[in-house]
C-alpha cells in the first residue's frame, strides 16, 4: 500500500525542527519561500491554559508565528488590548492598537469596532475605564478568555519533541523490518541510500545466504553485480532482465517499474548482462543477437542494437566512460557499439569459433577476447587491429587430442594481466596480455567438494565453466561443472577451500564488488548468494 505524504506536511516538520533549534532566520526564510507556517505548540492544554489565565506574554510570541483565521486572531488581540487597558498599561495598549498588523487591519476593515477600542483607550488614559464599558452585554473577562480559547483550540496542535528525527528513525526501522536495510547498516539521508560497509578483510565465502528464485521453467543465464553493491542483475532464459537486492535476494521493489511489473525484457533468452562503471546503465544481450541498453533507475530502454550480431550474444561490457558497449557472439565476431550513434563502430574478426568472453583493459586501449577455438586475442580498441594471439597452457587431454581447450572466461586481474579460464582444463592462468606470458597457474586437481573423485565424475569436476576475482584481488574463484567453487589464494596459487554449491549443472558466478559475497547460478534452480 502506497503512503501519500503532503509536501506541506514535510515542510512543516522541517519548520518545527528549525523552531526547536532556534534557527529563526532559516525558519523565516523557509516559511516565506513555501508559504507554510506552523500552528504548533509544545502543549495544546498548556497553550489554552495560558489564554484562560491571561498569560499574554507567553501567548502572543507563539501566535506571531502562526497562520490563524483573521476573525479569531482579531478576537484574541482585542481581548489582550482590553486587559492591557484594565491594567493601566496604556502605552502598551496604544502600541497594540495602532502598530500591530492585526489591529491596523481591523481599523481599515472594521472602523467602528476599532473606534470603540480607541474610546476605551481614552477612558483608560483618564483612568475612567470600567468593566461595564470594557465587557458590554453581560460578558466578563473570564467568559471572553474562554471564548478565545475555544476558538483557537481547533487551530493549534502539538508536535512531539524532535519529530523530524523521530520520523527518520521510524522510517529506517521500517526499512530494516522489510529487509531493505540490515541491522546496524549506515544510511545516507541526503542520498536516500545505505552507505555500504566495505569488508576490510577479504575472505572466501562458505555459507549459503539466500536463494533468488526464478520459477520452475526458468533459470539464470547471466548475472552481474552493480558497482555500488546494491543490486544483482539477472538475465534469464525467459528473456527478462531483473534487479535483485544483494542482501535479501528479493526483487527490488523500490524501482517503480519492477514494482509495477514493467520489466526489462528481450524476445529471447538473455545470455549476457553488464553494468556501466557508474551503475546508471545496464547492457543485456540475447540469444537472437540483439543488445539493449537500459537506464537502471527508470527501466527505460536507451538504445537498441537489433542487428548487433548474426547469432547469440555471449558477453557484453561497457567502456569506462559509458559511451561504448563491447560484445562477443556465437558468430565469432567481437564488436564495439556506440551508444550515441546507435551504430557498430568496430568489428574484430579472427576467432574461428564462438567468442565466449571479451573485455576492455582498464584504460580502454585494448580489447581481450577468448573463444572456443582456444585462442586469447588482444585487439587495438581504436583501430580494431589484432595486436597478438596466444593459447594458454593446454591440459593433457587437449594435448593428446590435438584440439585446444576452449576459453570460457577472460577476467580482468590487475594491470595488463587477465585470468584465462579454460572450459575443459584442470587449471586457469594469469596471463600478461602484452606478451602472452603466464604469470601464475591455479590448478583444480581431481577433487570435488566432498573428497576424491574418479572416472567421469572427476572429469566433470575439472570442466571449468567460469571464474571470478575478489575485489581486492586476494582470491581467485573457479567454478566447475559439478557446482564446486574452487577458492584460491591469488598470491600463492594455493587452493584454500572448495565450496559445494549443490548445483551439478553450474553455469556461472560473479563476485560482489565490495563484500565477501559470491553469486552462483545453474541451469536448474535460482541464483545462490554465498557469504563468508
Amino acid at each position: 500500500m502506497a503512503l501519500d505524504v503532503e509536501a506541506s506536511d514535510v515542510v512543516r516538520i522541517v519548520l518545527q525542527f528549525c523552531k526547536e533549534n532556534n534557527l529563526t532566520q532559516t525558519y523565516a526564510a523557509l516559511a516565506e519561500e513555501t508559504q507554510c507556517t506552523l500552528n504548533t505548540v509544545d502543549s495544546v492544554e498548556g497553550f489554552l491554559g495560558d489564554i484562560r489565565n491571561g498569560r499574554w506574554d507567553l501567548v502572543l510570541p507563539q501566535v506571531a508565528t502562526m497562520r490563524l483565521p483573521k476573525r479569531k486572531l482579531e478576537d484574541l488581540y482585542e481581548q489582550v488590548a482590553v486587559e492591557t487597558m484594565e491594567s493601566n498599561e496604556v502605552d502598551a495598549a496604544r502600541a497594540l492598537l495602532r502598530e500591530s498588523v492585526t489591529m491596523t487591519t481591523m481599523r481599515a476593515e472594521q472602523p467602528e469596532r476599532h473606534a470603540r477600542l480607541e474610546r476605551a483607550l481614552e477612558r483608560a488614559e483618564a483612568q475612567r475605564l470600567d468593566k461595564a464599558s470594557a465587557y458590554p452585554d453581560g460578558s466578563s473577562r473570564e467568559k471572553r478568555r474562554n471564548a478565545v480559547a475555544r476558538a483557537l483550540e481547533t487551530e493549534v496542535s502539538a508536535v512531539p519533541p524532535s519529530r523530524l528525527l523521530a520520523l527518520m528513525g521510524q522510517a529506517l526501522k521500517w526499512q530494516k523490518h522489510r529487509g531493505s536495510l540490515k541491522p546496524g547498516e549506515a544510511f545516507d539521508v541526503f542520498r536516500g541510500e545505505a552507505r555500504l560497509v566495505v569488508d576490510e578483510e577479504e575472505r572466501y565465502p562458505t555459507d549459503l545466504s539466500v536463494i533468488i528464485e526464478l520459477g520452475k521453467k526458468n533459470h539464470a543465464e547471466a548475472v552481474a553485480a552493480s558497482p555500488d553493491g546494491k543490486s544483482v542483475a539477472v538475465g534469464s532464459s525467459d528473456g527478462f532482465v531483473e534487479l535483485y537486492d544483494w542482501d535479501t535476494g528479493k526483487l527490488r521493489m523500490d524501482l517503480s517499474y519492477q514494482a509495477e511489473s514493467l520489466l526489462m525484457m528481450h524476445d529471447d533468452a538473455v545470455l549476457a548482462v553488464a553494468f556501466s562503471l557508474d551503475g546508471d546503465m545496464l547492457a543485456s544481450g540475447s540469444r537472437d543477437g540483439k543488445i539493449k541498453v537500459w537506464r537502471v533507475s527508470t527501466g527505460a530502454c536507451l538504445r537498441k542494437f537489433d542487428r548487433a550480431h548474426a547469432e547469440g550474444v555471449t558477453c557484453v561490457s561497457f567502456s569506462r566512460d559509458g559511451s561504448k558497449v563491447l560484445s562477443g557472439s556465437f558468430d565469432g565476431v567481437v564488436k564495439i557499439h556506440g551508444l550515441k550513434s546507435g551504430k557498430t563502430l568496430k568489428e574484430m574478426r579472427g576467432h574461428t569459433s564462438f567468442v565466449n568472453d571479451a573485455i576492455f583493459t582498464d584504460d580502454d586501449a585494448l580489447v581481450v577476447s577468448g573463444g572456443s577455438d582456444g585462442d586469447v586475442r588482444v585487439w587495438d580498441a581504436r583501430t580494431a587491429e589484432e595486436r597478438r594471439a596466444f593459447k594458454p597452457p593446454q591440459p593433457a587431454s587437449a594435448r593428446a587430442s590435438g584440439a585446444a581447450a576452449p576459453v570460457a572466461r577472460v577476467v580482468a586481474f590487475s594491470d595488463a594481466r587477465v585470468l584465462v579460464v579454460p572450459r575443459h582444463g584442470d587449471a586457469a592462468h594469469v596471463v600478461d596480455v602484452t606478451d602472452g606470458s603466464v604469470q601464475r597457474a591455479f590448478a583444480v586437481e581431481e577433487l570435488g567438494a566432498g573428497g576424491s573423485l574418479a572416472g567421469d565424475e572427476a572429469l566433470h569436476a575439472k570442466r571449468l565453466v567460469s571464474g571470478a576475482v575478489s575485489p581486492k584481488g586476494d582470491f581467485v574463484y573457479l567454478l566447475g561443472g559439478d557446482g564446486t567453487v574452487h577458492c584460491f589464494a591469488a598470491v600463492s596459487g594455493k587452493r584454500e577451500h572448495a565450496l559445494d554449491t549443490r548445483a551439478p549443472d553450474a553455469l556461472g558466478l560473479c563476485h560482489h564488488p565490495k563484500q565477501n559475497v559470491l553469486a552462483t547460478f545453474a541451469a536448474a534452480g535460482g541464483v545462490k548468494l554465498w557469504r563468508a
